[in-house]
Parts: C-alpha cells; structure tokens; sequence
C-alpha cells in the first residue's frame, strides 16, 4: 500500500504532507484487519470496534 499511495519506507513521518499523513493513517488502520471501520470524516479518522 505505500508504494501505491507513493509513501516511503523510511520517510519519517514528520517530514510527510498533512495528505501522506492521512494516507497513512488509513494504511495503519487497515492493517489492524478489523472486521468493521467507522470513519468519523472522509479521511479524517476511522475507528476500530471490535464484534
């Protein structure tokens, strides 16, 4: 998924736009697998709840 949303491996993430940044909070998340995600905003935050 990094490579497709064009993210480093070692791009620190300090150093990413606000736009990478949101990339990879979505790729964080769904690593997690979780068996439902609720986003609060496009892009803004999805939270994890587990049934």
């Amino acid at each position: 998924m990094l490579e497709e949303m064009k993210i480093g491996e070692k791009d620190k993430i300090s150093s990413l736009s606000k736009g990478a940044k949101e990339k990879l909070y979505v790729i964080v998340t769904l690593a997690r697998r979780a068996k439902l995600y609720l986003p609060d905003e496009p892009l803004g935050g999805i939270e994890k709840i587990s049934c």
